[in-house]
């Protein structure tokens, strides 16, 4: 078929390509005919009309003309939305018998081409003939925004125009519209053009209801008429093949359209509204969150855009983010994109140029050095080498909360060099993860000069009112956007058509007040003029999407699967070309061209697209997405994997979600792993991402809901090597929740599912037996469970399991007083941490290394190591670390009679462990606090928090730090009663086991001070004497001193002028110094005095 053939075809004129032929006119011709052309060539009045409204915007030989003839032949499959015709003549067996074979086929040739004509003249398409019936199709293959309403024209015009035949006949119509598969069928030999879809068996069922005379329609094809239709509903119908009845009208007749709709609401307000809010703002210092909602198309991002002008007119510096739908292409960093902004980061800055900014951002004071991690974070910036570990050692929450507090003082300090409006459109796509951040900017426009503009559809909004008390007080006005008022819809088409007014009025009337229909339409308005109402954006979408050549359209559909927003290289790397500027698209406004690449005019725009291919297409422009990704975006090569149906898809969403998980996206990470589990068909694969989720699950402090999803898992775990390590977690979570029961059962599952452990995962069970055994005061068990662990880990090679156990061996020697095996455990570990980026375990471990050196009398050093302690432990929002780091610190501090401040640190350790509720240790604080306060002379003060905390110790766990306080009440006491019932006391605890180390060390050291006090000489050596004995198998210098100290003053005691104890009293007296122990260098200092 020729070129002019096709296109004549296309446009319903198809009977006169061979008059064109012979008269020699081709393609390059059209343009030239006139009126009189056609009509000397013989053609009727109307098919001269339609000729002239077909070339009004004259083809070009390769361009228009091949566009609409590909759209009319093609025969690749696509889904599109279609009203389907079917006609059959009423009676026609009874007329056929009364009549001749050639009467018939005389007759039955009059009608089709009386009903041809018809539905070619409406714009459809015959499908078939089938004896004396029919099927015709608008929509396909070439769309019109107005198909249900041109096949009821036709329906109407066809029952009028048989009744003009000899003899007059009668029809029956069914027309049924919904979304169908449009594609050539058939095989090699023969071929055609034809749909499949339930709106085809509809409409065929509709014609058999039908009586003679009659036009029956659906629902769908009702629904968009309704304001035109003249006829009756015939209720709800029974149809064969069709589960549920179905609803159906008769009609009888079709209005002209009119533009008689109710008033809409305009624009004009909403705008008033923001330029008294924008000069409140400027004029006032503090700010104000405006929420536009409405349904998709109605307008709200082109209202938030002349937002932006005034804002701009009125010097605010105006950032915007658009939130994406998950695997709808880049642009999803909605915080990072704000944070960007705010510090002058254009779209394509490399690391480099961010990281500079960083710094600047520190020198401006816009950032605290120690904020920079998080800044990092925000910018996509690797860590900084000078804090190595530290954002590794942060739990999630501290993250989170850092990340909110930079992003928060951004926006101060950019507020105060001028005002600043945000922009953030399309809040339905955001996940929770993303409304925290939202909430606290938000807040910050009640102090600052910040307008924050937001938008969202009303299905998925996602604002409510927790998130609305969320915001601190800050100012919030909610705008539900209505449809435009015909005068400003009027106006908005006089933009785009200022000098075809009764163009723009046609335009309008068919867009109904739909911004985006409205849009579309005066864009396309040449090619569009005469049709009516559009029935949908897909329609819209199918109509300019058939007027497109077929490289264009190509382009569009392999453009709608890579997603709203792409790069121009992926979409060329997809089209396979290098060369393509794709500027039809641009220039059709169905692309917009960034900085970034290319994007939709709308989502909806995209949706209808897509939702053009079929599956199998679909499919595999997805798989084709994916190997453009694959080395680019992990969790787009999964998404456009999983979209292809590709077997690989669940592997890659784990590659994604641990890539996710490295950057502390924990989040991101989980919602990963739940799309791949959505995805997940093999059993291996869904073992893997289940395993993974518990993991998350732990890292985001949900042990509970990990043990919940680790027991489905062994629901459907196989083998001994599937299990073992889902019991290895449970045991993890366990130790989380402080459940040493359930987690040695966990453990005990874990090695009897059989032999076969790698040596990492006996590791793994070595050391939280150890814990759990610690945690019971089991210290010889604890003890040979981490040398098992270390064994294991040395021979697995694994330096976090190697540095885990050392950990422990470091607790279980410390527990049993072993403080030099103990400190080279913790300084082994803190080294393997370290030169292994295992961030979390040195910052997990530091405080002890400075607890140890206190012990090897290095107080120095110690307090260097708690002090770098108590600011790490803040910086990662390591509440635990902190607690015990600042009971360090002031320990520490009392020993250099520094109690003021001592008492200032462990007020604030006190309160972190009630905070935390953690029953067994406040009293461990307590009792510190009671020796502070005892020193700077508040006996009854001190006593009541010992009191307190010998009531809460006996009622917990009186072996954990019951003699250590038991010791202070006997210092601190003025009743010698009960100095002597609490030492006797204490001892009988110690005497019972289970006690770790430091409560004979503390306990004997107070015990020297209370005998000391009581001038009981002979009990002081007993003291002494005792914690001598409990160190002898590694002496303690720490020890020592105390040691040494009581032997002295007992005999000093007995016999102040014993040269000797005195002579060896003032060499302890240097040592003392050396070590920093100022509290009993002063106590020793005195006595020499005397």
């Amino acid at each position: 078929m020729s070129e002019i053939a096709k296109w004549l075809e296309a446009i319903g004129l198809g009977e006169h390509a061979e008059l064109f032929a012979e008269n020699d006119i081709d393609i390059d011709l059209l343009a030239d005919l006139t009126d009189e052309d056609l009509k000397e060539l013989g053609l009727s009045l109307g098919h001269r009309k339609r000729f002239m409204r077909a070339v009004s915007d004259p083809p070009e030989s390769n361009a228009t003309a091949e566009s609409s003839a590909d759209a009319a032949v093609e025969i690749a499959g696509e889904r599109r939305q279609v009203t389907v015709l079917f006609a059959d003549l009423a009676g026609f067996t009874q007329l056929s018998n009364s009549l001749d074979a050639e009467e018939v086929h005389g007759l039955l040739n009059r009608y089709f081409a009386i009903v041809d004509s018809v539905i070619e003249r409406h714009g459809g398409h015959v499908d078939k003939h089938m004896g004396d019936g029919l099927m015709a199709l608008f929509g396909a293959p070439i769309a019109h925004v107005d198909d249900p309403e041109r096949a009821v024209r036709a329906a109407l015009e066809i029952h009028a125009a048989v009744t003009d035949l000899d003899p007059p006949l009668s029809v029956h119509i069914g027309v049924a519209s919904g979304s169908v598969v449009a594609s050539g069928m058939g095989s090699d030999q023969h071929s055609e053009y034809t749909v499949i879809g339930d709106a085809v068996n509809l409409a065929a069922r509709l014609q058999d209801l039908a009586e003679g005379g009659e036009t029956l329609i659906s629902e769908a094809v009702q629904r968009p008429l309704a304001d035109l239709l003249d006829g009756a509903a015939r209720g709800e119908v029974a149809v064969k093949g069709f589960d549920e009845q179905v609803r159906v009208w008769q009609v009888t007749g079709l209005a002209e359209p009119t533009s008689s709709r109710s008033a809409l609401v305009g624009r004009d307000g909403e705008l008033r509204q923001f330029d008294a809010t924008l000069a409140d703002c400027a004029g006032q210092g503090h700010g104000h969150i405006i929420y536009l909602r409405g349904e998709a198309g109605i307008g709200k991002t082109r209202l938030v855009d002349e937002f932006s002008e005034h804002a701009l007119a009125q010097g605010f510096a105006c950032h915007t983010a658009l939130i994406m739908e998950a695997g709808a292409g880049g642009g999803r960093d909605v915080v990072g994109v704000i944070a960007r902004g705010l510090l002058d980061i254009g779209a394509n800055s490399d690391a480099a140029a961010r990281a500079e900014r960083v710094n600047t951002a520190v020198r401006d004071s816009w950032v605290e050095d120690g904020q920079r991690v998080f800044l990092h974070d925000l910018l996509g910036l690797a860590q900084p080498e000078d804090l190595p570990g530290i954002y590794d050692a942060m739990d999630n929450s501290a993250r989170i909360e850092g990340k909110l507090a930079v992003l928060v003082r951004l926006l101060e300090c950019a507020s105060e060099r001028q005002p600043v409006m945000l922009r953030i459109e399309d809040l339905h796509w955001a996940d929770g993860a993303l409304l925290p951040y939202l909430s606290r900017m938000a807040s910050a426009t009640g102090v600052c000069p910040i307008l924050m503009v937001m938008t969202s559809r009303i299905e998925g909004d996602p604002i409510d009112q927790a998130w609305r008390s969320s915001t601190r007080g800050a100012t919030l006005t909610t705008i539900d956007l209505s449809p435009l008022r015909e005068a400003d819809a009027l106006e908005m088409a006089l933009t785009a058509l200022p000098d075809k007014a009764d163009l723009a009025r046609e335009c309008v009337s068919r867009a109904d007040g739909n911004p985006l229909f409205l849009d579309q339409l005066v864009r396309n308005a040449d090619q569009v003029a005469g049709q009516e109402l559009p029935a949908s954006v897909q329609s819209i979408v199918l109509a300019r999407m058939d007027s497109l050549k077929a490289e264009d359209r190509r382009a569009l559909q392999a453009a709608s699967v890579l997603g709203q927003r792409f790069a121009l290289d992926a979409l060329r790397w997809m089209l396979d070309t290098a060369a393509q500027t794709f500027d039809e698209l641009i220039r059709h406004a169905l692309l917009i061209p960034d900085e970034n690449g290319l994007y939709f005019a709308h989502a909806l725009v995209r949706d209808g697209v897509y939702a053009s291919l079929l599956t199998p297409r679909r499919r595999d422009w997805h798989a084709r997405a994916a190997t453009w990704f694959a080395r680019r975006e992990p969790v787009l090569y999964a998404e456009h994997l999983s979209q292809a149906e590709d077997a690989a898809a669940p592997q890659a969403y784990i590659a994604a979600a641990k890539a996710e998980a490295a950057a502390y996206h924990y989040e991101q990470a989980l919602a990963l792993v739940e799309r791949g589990l959505v995805a997940v068909t093999e059993r291996a694969d869904r073992y893997a991402l289940s395993v993974l989720r518990a993991e998350l699950l732990q890292s985001l402090g949900r042990p509970r809901d990990a043990i919940v999803g680790l027991r489905e898992t062994l629901e459907f775990a196989e083998t001994a090597d599937e299990r073992r390590p889902l019991w290895i977690a449970i045991a993890a979570s366990c130790r989380l929740l402080g459940d040493p029961d359930g987690g040695m059962s966990a453990l005990d599952e874990a090695e009897a599912v059989g032999p076969g452990a790698e040596d990492r995962q006996q590791a793994q069970i070595h050391f939280y037996r150890a814990t759990f055994h610690f945690s019971a005061g089991d210290i010889d068990n604890c003890l040979a469970q981490n040398e098992a662990a270390l064994r294991c880990a040395e021979k697995a090679q694994d330096p976090e399991w190697r540095a885990s156990a050392h950990s422990g061996l470091g607790d279980a020697y410390y527990a049993r007083g072993q403080m030099r095996s103990a400190l080279q455990n913790f300084q082994r570990c803190l080294e393997l941490a370290e030169q292994n980026g295992l961030g979390r375990i040195v910052f997990g471990n530091r405080f002890m290394v400075g607890n140890l050196l206190r012990y090897q009398n290095e107080l120095a050093d110690a307090l260097v190591m708690v002090n770098n302690a108590v600011d790490i432990a803040r910086a990662v929002g390591n509440r635990r670390s902190e607690m015990y780091a600042l009971m360090l610190l002031g320990e520490f501090l009392l020993e250099r009679n520094d109690h003021a401040e001592a008492e200032r640190q462990l007020s604030q350790a006190l309160s972190i462990a009630r905070n935390m509720g953690n029953e067994r240790v406040i009293p461990y604080f307590m009792h510190d606090l009671a020796c502070a306060r005892f020193a700077q002379g508040d006996r009854t003060a001190a006593m009541e928090l010992l009191d307190e905390a010998v009531e809460i110790s006996r009622r917990t766990d009186i072996a954990f730090i019951g003699p250590r306080i038991l010791g202070v009440i006997a210092k601190v006491s003025d009743d010698p009663q009960r100095r002597k019932e609490t030492l006797a006391e204490a001892e009988d605890v110690l005497a019972g086991g289970n006690c770790i180390a430091h409560n004979h060390f503390w306990f004997y050291r107070f015990a020297i001070d209370a005998t000391l006090a009581d001038k009981n000489w002979d009990a002081t050596d007993r003291y002494a004497d005792a914690l001598g004995a409990y160190t002898a198998a590694e002496p303690i210098p720490w020890a020592d001193l105390h040691i040494q100290r009581g032997r002295l003053l007992a005999a000093l005691g007995r016999n102040p002028e014993n040269a000797q104890a005195r002579s060896e009293l003032g060499a302890l007296c240097e040592s003392a110094k050396d070590a920093g122990q100022l509290a009993i260098l002063a106590e020793m200092t005195e006595v020499l005095a005397d």
